[in-house]
C-alpha cells in the first residue's frame, strides 16, 4: 500500500524546486507575483508540512523602490499571515558581508529574512550563494550573457556557489533558524537598474 503523500506549499516559480519536491509531497504553488490574488480559501483545505519561501520579482529593478519593497517583503508577509501553516522554509541569498549595499536583490532579500524571523516563530532560513548544476554551470535567472559571466566568476573562485543536490539537502533537513541578519543600510537603491548592472553593482561594491 502507497503511504499518502504529505502536502507542502511552494511560493515561488522555481520549475526545480517544484519538480524535484512533487517526487515525494503533494505540491501546491503560489507563483511569487500572485501573493495578493491567490484563493487562499482553497489553499487552507489542507494541512502542509512546510511553506517554501523562493522567489523574487525581477520585474522590480525598473519599478519605485516601495513597489519592489511590497512585491518581495511585503505581500509574502501578508500572504503568510493568512495560511494555515507554521512552518516556513525561507531561501535566502548568501548573507551579506558589509554593512551596506548599492544591490536592491541583496537589501531586498535580507529584509524579507529579518521580517519573517521578526513576525513568525518556526522559521527555518537557508542562506544560500549562487546555485550551480552539479556541473559548476551557474541556475540563476537571467540571459545567455549573464550566465557565461557567471559561469567565468565560478570558475575563477570569485563567487561562492551550492550545488542545488546541496542546497536540497539543506532544505530536506532544515533545523530551526532564528537568528537575524544584520541590517544593511542602502545606498542609492531608488535609482532604477536592470538586473545585470544590480549584480555588478553587488559583485564590486557590496
Amino acid at each position: 500500500m502507497n503511504k499518502e503523500k504529505k502536502n507542502i506549499l511552494i511560493i515561488g516559480n522555481s520549475e526545480k524546486f517544484i519538480t524535484h519536491f512533487k517526487k515525494n509531497f503533494q505540491v501546491k504553488v503560489i507563483p511569487w507575483r500572485k501573493c495578493l490574488v491567490a484563493d487562499l480559501d482553497e489553499v487552507n483545505l489542507v494541512k502542509y508540512e512546510f511553506v517554501l519561501l523562493s522567489g523574487f520579482d525581477y520585474s522590480c529593478y525598473k519599478q519605485s523602490l516601495d513597489l519592489a519593497l511590497d512585491a518581495n517583503v511585503f505581500n509574502p508577509i501578508r500572504m503568510l499571515n493568512k495560511i494555515n501553516s507554521t512552518n516556513i522554509v525561507y531561501v535566502n541569498t548568501e548573507k551579506p558581508v558589509k554593512s551596506y549595499t548599492w544591490s536592491r536583490y541583496l537589501y531586498l532579500k535580507n529584509l524579507l529574512n529579518n521580517e519573517l524571523i521578526n513576525t513568525k516563530k518556526n522559521i527555518t532560513s537557508i542562506s544560500a550563494p549562487t546555485i550551480t548544476d552539479n556541473k559548476k554551470r551557474p541556475l540563476i535567472n537571467g540571459g545567455i550573457f549573464t550566465k557565461i559571466i557567471f559561469f567565468i566568476l565560478i570558475k575563477s573562485k570569485f563567487v561562492k556557489t551550492i550545488t542545488f543536490d546541496e542546497l536540497i539537502q539543506l532544505i530536506e533537513n532544515r533545523q530551526l533558524q532564528t537568528l537575524k541578519e544584520k541590517n544593511i543600510k542602502p545606498y542609492f537603491l531608488k535609482i532604477h537598474r536592470n538586473q545585470f548592472l544590480d549584480r555588478l553593482l553587488r559583485i564590486i561594491l557590496g
